[in-house]
């Protein structure tokens, strides 16, 4: 092998290290903006989750809110159950003690009056028998 060919060997080579070199460099310049496409999405995540961060904590906020709200309501609703309701009840209740004390009167007088009437209608049947009985008979008259 003479130098010529020698040189054109190292060149061949060197021609193909610089091809390879180049393929290189593009695989390169293609991961590089890969990577730039891939830095550009991550950011746009961070973007969109510290979006959903503000939105749970408004959503936290308003939970918070409506359950303050609610504590309140249910301590007004148990205010008026103990205050009026159950004022309301007990006079209620108290009424109808009342009225079934006045009903249980009005009942008891009204079985005393029938068996009165029942004891009057007896004492009644046994005065017309009675009179019945020592009524003096009638002669009959013979003519």
């Amino acid at each position: 092998m003479d130098i010529n060919e020698k040189l054109d060997y190292v060149i061949s080579k060197v021609d193909c290290l610089v091809s390879k070199v180049d393929n290189m460099e593009s695989k390169m310049d293609s991961m590089e903006s890969r990577m730039d496409n891939m830095e550009s999405r991550m950011d746009n995540m961070e973007s969109k989750m510290e979006g959903m961060e503000s939105i749970i904590k408004n959503l936290d906020n308003k939970v918070e809110s409506y359950h303050d709200d609610l504590k309140k309501d249910i301590a007004r609703i148990d205010l008026k159950l103990e205050n009026e309701i159950e004022r309301d009840i007990r006079i209620i209740a108290e009424g109808h003690l009342d009225l079934s004390r006045t009903l249980h009167d009005a009942i008891k007088k009204n079985a005393e009056y029938e068996m009165l009437s029942i004891r009057v209608s007896g004492l009644e049947s046994k005065v017309d028998k009675l009179e019945r009985k020592h009524k003096p008979k009638k002669q009959k008259t013979h003519s």
